[in-house]
């Protein structure tokens, strides 16, 4: 069983870090003049390593308390998160910076999206 946990958790951090996260460190990139950049970067980095810290310190408490459900907090949290940057994380595919950052300045508006 020792080494299932060791083997999921390496399949974890593998795909990890091909979808999701390496996101706050070039999104800043994406998003932003170059005159913000290194700003608006070096703020992505710090909330990945924060939330990562978070996760590292609460994890063994809340296993304490809550068991095998402890995860659903860190689901909650991750659904409210995906509904946000779903709405409100404007698409920059095919734009040029200058574009995204003026879209950005008019302020930001949930988009429409049809009912599921």
């Amino acid at each position: 069983m020792a080494y299932a946990c060791i083997v999921c958790t390496l399949l974890y951090i593998f795909f990890f870090q091909l979808g999701l996260g390496p996101i706050p460190f070039f999104i800043g990139s994406e998003l932003c003049s170059l005159q913000h950049r290194a700003a608006v970067m070096s703020l992505g980095s710090l909330s990945s390593w924060a939330g990562n810290f978070t996760v590292g310190i609460s994890f063994p408490i809340l296993l304490s308390f809550w068991g095998a459900m402890v995860f659903l907090p860190f689901v909650v949290i991750c659904l409210a998160l995906i509904v946000l940057i779903f709405y409100y994380l404007p698409e920059t595919r095919g734009k040029e910076v200058s574009d995204v950052v003026q879209l950005i300045s008019k302020g930001f508006k949930s988009k429409s999206r049809p009912s599921l």
